[in-house]
């Protein structure tokens, strides 16, 4: 490769190796993320499956001081403790606060972020061939 008669440096040549990778895997994250900020916050609903809002409900209970529990009459622990922990600061504000779904989305992308982070370095150091760059 030559960038102006210059041949490229390693690490530039790594640089324009891994691009696309990334790119790719960070399309659809970054996606919801961007509709989760300038969309219509009465849209943000769209962007969630209907489990999510037991999880969302759960949450803003847990918050509130009511328990784990969805009706706020009968106690639940169907749901996975790590998310759900994450999502309880989420929720403090209340069930009904759009601004929430937005952090949920801003969490999400920061998490498949750091996964596709922790990815690529645990590839690139298990790949002989350097496949990856």
């Amino acid at each position: 490769m030559t960038n102006s008669g210059r041949s490229l440096s390693p690490r530039a040549r790594r640089v324009l190796h891994v691009t696309p990778w990334v790119i790719y895997a960070l399309v659809i994250p970054l996606g919801k993320l961007v509709i989760a900020v300038v969309a219509d916050r009465t849209r943000l609903v769209s962007l969630y499956v209907d489990d999510a809002f037991y999880y969302f409900r759960v949450a803003h209970n847990i918050a509130s001081g009511a328990g784990s529990t969805f009706d706020g009459i009968d106690l639940t622990n169907g749901y996975h403790p790590l998310w759900q922990l994450l999502l309880v600061p989420l929720f403090a504000g209340g069930p009904r606060s759009l601004t929430a779904l937005v952090y949920v989305a801003v969490l999400q992308g920061v998490i498949w972020a750091a996964a596709i982070l922790i990815v690529y370095r645990l590839a690139r150091r298990t790949q002989r061939s350097h496949w990856l760059c």
